[in-house]
């Protein structure tokens, strides 16, 4: 199974919205530099 994602870097909260069955978007606090913004979306998914 595929999720797609849209990742927001550097946003003022961190929040998820379901757009359809397997898709969501995801704002985060990281910045968008070594990676920190798509290892902080995936940690707010895997709590979510």
């Amino acid at each position: 199974m595929l999720i797609k994602l849209k990742v927001h870097p550097d946003s003022k909260q961190n929040s998820i919205v379901k757009k359809a069955e397997d898709a969501y978007e995801v704002w985060v606090r990281s910045a968008a530099e070594r990676g920190l913004a798509n290892t902080a979306a995936l940690q707010a998914l895997a709590k979510a």
